[in-house]
């Protein structure tokens, strides 16, 4: 590439050329001079065109661009560069992670081939393959979470690009994955300026026609306000000049075209009732100064009860940080934003504000305890282990971290909490201390006893009651939303089993060899029982009882490990269930089964295996016959029926699961919920009743809410299998004015 003056300079010499100056302005000389061999190199090494006519070092520049922005170091700015002459996709001469070291240095080199492995992430697609693609995001960025900006910085480059190519399938897929995926994760990061412009960017690809409309009405309404907008600016220099806030920076900022569209679909209104298009902001020296400001504004202009937000006092979980006021003035509603220099660098860069640079180029982070890095390291303890399927619990924990706002609740000593909206007070117990969360047993909420299950909204004074010998509950798990409460439930639970089970199968061989005059004790203490344990080949004792507790090995293979020969013939003659005198083998075993089709096929219910089990139908699913099912051994209730996907069977033990089936011979009735939204028409509650009578199908209760336009009405009615529920349904749909029947679990 030719960096040298020439008649006709092109726009990539252009662009670099604003580069280097720019990163000598930062005072990094050496930067400046490697940057432009590393787009040297990239630009012989990575000759191929992109499918979009640019070729790679034109992209890599321009995402060099974004980076500086992002106040990104050295090694960064190398590394976006040099990661397009790793892949053949683009390469003409691929190259390899040891030639770059070896030309521009290791830290640069290994960024770019992170950079690379994350090429082709797929947020897109099954829940199985997105949960993947966000495992590597996460396993990459624990090495150097400067991969993520410089990947934002990436994406948000294609996207600009992209607007040259709005109807290609390929682009419209990247669009709905910058909109669902990058979009909230740049949020999250707290980089306001990444956010709002690839929101925009996916917003004009995925409904153009939309965009286009709101531009061209926002365009013209602009125009037409731009004197009133002048006013207000020069209202608010003159308050805060006249007070002695004599520095204060005052500006209009356009709000972003996604952010006005998401208000109209929100609160039904039309562009025309949008009033506050544009957000004032008001920059001043000191945080003191901003409640001084806030003052002054309140002053001038009659603010709206509700609207004020202070998040000085409560920052975001992003780390963003303001005051929030809307008042009615020349313009209607108007908001305005007042925050220090400080807090504005935060508000538009915020992970990328908090890095320093220094002379050896290694990057670090103000302070350990950030949380735009540390909530995306921690999302490494949701991975599921080697050989599980957790693709569920990663993403149900990116849904609550990545995509729902946040709540800030207090204890009773004053000390702000902060918890994903929809958080309850059991998942604020666990948010205190893992111990306060397993002995909670209840909470008050504003000085009043709540159940634990209870919502909490912002400013809740929470206060968490325990007792020591409390402990968690299976339904909790149906009671919190954050991940770190359901995994700390999940272990609790799953370690009260193995208690139990490790009790239960001491007992069994305790009983055992106390039937051949030997004492568990005595064993104990001679290391027999360790020694057979291993010989079992389980890690100690206690794992060898909790597989005897759980049936997955039996007492009879323990015995030969613990007992001599003679006593081990002994033993087993003594368990040798006698033949029956009366009846042949076979004619025993017949009857036998006879006896246990008849004892489980009560319920309805098969289950391979096992007999006289006492049978209940779980009701966190309630499934019927037809339903695809699964049976749990419970300790004392026997077995519990749950349909195949019930949500609470992935928490079981599995060891205990079984194999299940129905009993078609049988005849039942199953309990099962209806819900039927329809419109409010004169006797569609009749019509509705008909279909039930027709079908003969009871209803064992309803509850009707007609208040509205469209009703909602959910039965609980009584039916013999799946089939006949899906023809009731059926039916039910076929009504003039319903708009929904399903089953709910």
């Amino acid at each position: 590439m030719n960096t040298n003056n020439t008649t006709t300079r092109s726009k990539t010499d252009l662009l670099l050329d604003e580069i280097l100056t720019h990163i000598r302005n930062r005072g990094e000389e050496n930067a400046a001079e490697d940057v432009a061999k590393a787009a040297n190199f990239c630009s012989h090494s990575a000759g191929k065109q992109c499918q979009d006519g640019l070729s790679p070092v034109e992209h890599g520049l321009a995402v060099v661009s974004l980076a500086l922005r992002l106040k990104l170091d050295h090694p960064s700015l190398l590394a976006a560069l040099l990661w397009y002459t790793l892949d053949g996709e683009w390469a003409e001469t691929v190259v390899s992670q040891e030639e770059l070291a070896e030309h521009f240095g290791e830290e640069a080199a290994r960024l770019a081939e992170l950079l690379h492995s994350l090429k082709k992430l797929d947020f897109g697609g099954l829940r199985q393959t997105t949960a993947d693609s966000f495992r590597r995001m996460i396993l990459t960025v624990a090495k150097d979470f400067r991969v993520i900006l410089l990947k934002l910085a990436i994406r948000l480059e294609e996207m600009r690009v992209g607007q040259e190519f709005p109807q290609e399938k390929h682009w419209l897929h990247r669009a709905k994955e910058t909109r669902d995926i990058y979009a909230p994760l740049a949020n999250r990061l707290g980089i306001h300026w990444v956010k709002s412009e690839l929101e925009d960017l996916s917003f004009r690809f995925l409904e153009p026609e939309r965009y286009r409309f709101l531009a061209d009405s926002i365009a013209v309404k602009r125009s037409e306000r731009a004197e009133a907008i002048e006013k207000v600016l020069a209202t608010l220099r003159t308050i805060l000049a006249d007070n002695g806030l004599i520095n204060a920076k005052v500006n209009g900022r356009p709000k972003h075209f996604f952010s006005i569209h998401k208000k109209m679909l929100k609160k039904d209104l039309d562009v025309d009732q949008v009033y506050d298009q544009t957000a004032f902001r008001v920059i001043v020296r000191a945080e003191g100064d901003c409640y001084r400001a806030l003052g002054l504004v309140h002053a001038t202009w009659k603010p709206q009860v509700g609207t004020f937000k202070d998040y000085i006092a409560m920052p975001k979980p992003n780390g963003y940080k303001s005051l929030h006021t809307v008042v009615v003035g020349p313009l209607g509603r108007m908001e305005i934003q007042i925050r220090t220099q400080a807090m504005h660098d935060i508000a538009e860069n915020g992970v990328a504000a908090h890095w320093k640079y220094k002379e050896s180029d290694s990057v670090k982070a103000e302070g350990d305890e950030l949380d735009q890095i540390n909530w995306l390291r921690n999302l490494l303890d949701w991975s599921p282990k080697p050989g599980e399927d957790g693709s569920r619990d990663l993403m149900d924990a990116l849904k609550v971290h990545l995509f729902k706002d946040r709540v800030f609740v207090f204890t009773p000593q004053g000390d702000v909490k902060e918890l994903p909206r929809g958080a309850t007070a059991l998942d604020f117990a666990y948010h205190v201390h893992t111990r306060i969360g397993r002995t909670t047993f209840g909470a008050r909420v504003n000085d009043k006893m709540v159940p634990l299950r209870t919502t909490l909204a912002n400013n809740d004074v929470v206060e968490v009651l325990t007792r020591s010998n409390q402990k968690p509950k299976r339904e909790w798990l149906d009671w919190v939303v954050t991940h770190r409460a359901r995994s700390k439930i999940r272990h609790a639970l799953r370690e009260e089993e193995r208690e139990e089970a490790r009790l239960e199968g001491k007992a069994l061989l305790e009983r055992e060899l106390k039937t051949l005059g030997i004492h568990f004790s005595r064993l104990q203490k001679q290391g027999d029982l360790e020694q057979a344990a291993r010989k079992m080949r389980s890690r100690n004792l206690n794992e060898l009882l909790i597989h005897l507790g759980y049936g997955r090995v039996s007492i009879k293979a323990v015995m030969p490990h613990l007992v001599s020969k003679e006593q081990l013939e002994s033993y087993l003659e003594s368990h040798t269930e006698p033949a029956k005198k009366d009846l042949s083998r076979r004619e025993h075993a017949l009857q036998k089964e006879e006896r246990r089709r008849r004892s489980i096929s009560k319920s309805g219910v098969v289950v391979d295996g096992l007999s006289d089990l006492m049978v209940h139908f779980s009701k966190c699913c309630s499934p019927l016959s037809g339903d695809p099912i699964v049976g749990y051994i419970t300790r004392g209730r026997g077995l519990s029926i749950h349909h195949a996907t019930c949500r609470v069977v992935k928490d079981l033990e599995r060891a205990r699961l079984v194999d299940a089936h129905w009993d078609r011979e049988e005849p039942m009735s199953f309990p099962v919920r209806v819900r039927v939204l329809s419109e409010n028409r004169m006797g569609q509650l009749g019509k509705i009743s008909e279909v039930f009578s027709q079908h003969q199908v009871d209803v064992i209760s309803a509850q009707v809410d007609s208040k509205r336009e469209r009703g909602q009405s959910v039965f609980r009615i009584s039916v013999k299998n799946l089939e006949q529920l899906d023809r009731v349904l059926a039916d039910l749909r076929a009504l003039r004015g319903v708009l929904q029947a399903r089953r709910i679990r």
